[in-house]
């Protein structure tokens, strides 16, 4: 039951110029800006939802409503891939299942009605279906119903949350050559060289995600290899 935002037009923009007048053009009279409190950020179907999700939730998650799917995904190689982005930064999700802790988005949840039929909603739902699905986010829908039952609900989720790791001595991981660069531990891809330009460790080198700015992981460098990238 997604309500995405969207930029407004060119006719909405002009409208409101002529509307405001001075408040478009710079004037210091900020007491009468067109601004008001939501009453919520879920609609009533919504809301009836998340109480009963809520409680459904084992210790140790928290449900976070209406997240921007850019905040829950990210896009690789941002230059290349800057239209896949824009196609993201404007959707939203009505829930999603966190780690109490770390806020790790663990699984995706849309409620959906009656205007999910619709083809633009269809066309939405299986656009969002496909980009959870490549960045490995478990994406669950529900139909709105007038009751739920949560126990359903807590074993949908279950189902689809990360497992335990049996508790054993876990198996050290093999070293890479010393001319590769290690692997990010968020992204999986070799991380590069980079130089730090300001602050007390100016000048000095590390490494750092080729994602960067969508993934910020940084490590010292043990050894002062051969550059493998322009400096951030």
């Amino acid at each position: 039951m997604n309500r995405d935002r969207s930029r407004p037009g060119c006719l909405l923009k002009l409208l409101g110029l002529l509307r405001g007048g001075a408040a478009g053009t710079g004037s210091s009279d900020e007491e009468n800006l067109p601004y008001r409190a939501s009453t919520s950020l879920l609609t009533p179907a919504e809301v009836s939802f998340y109480h009963v999700l809520r409680q459904a939730l084992p210790d140790g998650l928290v449900l976070c409503p209406q997240v921007r799917l850019a905040d829950v995904l990210f896009v690789t190689e941002m230059q290349r891939n800057f239209a896949y982005f824009s196609r993201i930064s404007q959707k939203h999700i009505d829930l999603v299942v966190c780690d109490a802790q770390t806020l790790k988005p663990l699984v995706a949840i849309e409620l959906d009605d009656g205007s999910h039929q619709s083809r633009k909603r269809r066309d939405r739902d299986e656009f969002v279906n496909k980009a959870c699905a490549a960045a490995g986010l478990p994406l669950l829908r529900f139909a709105v119903q007038h009751a739920y039952q949560p126990a359903e609900l807590r074993e949908r989720i279950l189902a689809h949350l990360p497992q335990p790791t049996a508790q054993a001595e876990p198996t050290p991981p093999s070293p890479r050559p010393a001319n590769e660069p290690p692997l990010c531990p968020k992204c999986g891809r070799p991380l590069v060289v980079r130089t730090a330009r300001r602050g007390s460790h100016a000048g000095s080198r590390f490494y750092g995600c080729p994602n960067y700015p969508s993934c910020r992981h940084t490590q010292p460098m043990a050894e002062t290899p051969t550059e493998a990238s322009d400096p951030a």
